[in-house]
């Protein structure tokens, strides 16, 4: 959870089946998903959103900078966020790692997907925000494409992972 200048109060978490907040619920996409929610300090919900797929998604980490929100999590299969969609093969690989921009009132502005096409897992478990940009850390095996063409690559086998810190 992270709080704003105002007193707000925004949970990111995991779910599934149904999440009931105050009066406000969500409905799973299929296994387990994402939720947001923003509460003020009597803990009163304002918005609550779902985030993710018909599979197995993941909420890492979120953090608050100057109006927005990132949060940090992993899916399989085919992910919705926004107006986003994305894609990934999960039939022998894990879960590819990502990131979203969320403002204050639930409108995603920005996210990506850390995935590329030898990408095995990438959990991205935490965010950090400051003024010289973000950084998201985790754990990943395969391939993780950051964007403006760096990539990283993981030569683990069997279910080790390495762990990943990467400055956005």
């Amino acid at each position: 959870m992270v709080t704003d200048e105002n007193g707000n109060i925004y949970s990111f978490g995991r779910f599934t089946d149904t999440l009931t907040i105050g009066m406000l619920n969500v409905v799973s996409a299929g296994y387990f998903d994402m939720y947001l929610v923003k509460m003020d300090a009597q803990l009163q919900p304002s918005w609550l959103m779902r985030l993710g797929g018909a599979f197995d998604d993941g909420a890492g980490d979120i953090s608050y900078y100057n109006g927005k929100l990132y949060v940090t999590g992993w899916y399989a299969g085919q992910f919705t966020i926004g107006s986003d969609t994305f894609f990934f093969d999960a039939t022998y690989n894990q879960y590819p790692g990502m990131m979203a921009v969320v403002d204050t009132n639930g409108v995603v502005i920005d996210t990506k997907s850390f995935q590329t096409a030898n990408s095995i897992s990438g959990y991205a478990t935490s965010i950090a925000v400051t003024d010289s940009g973000v950084v998201i850390g985790g754990a990943m095996k395969g391939e993780m494409n950051f964007g403006n063409g760096v990539t990283i690559q993981s030569y683990m086998t069997g279910t080790e992972t390495d762990i990943f810190i990467a400055k956005m």
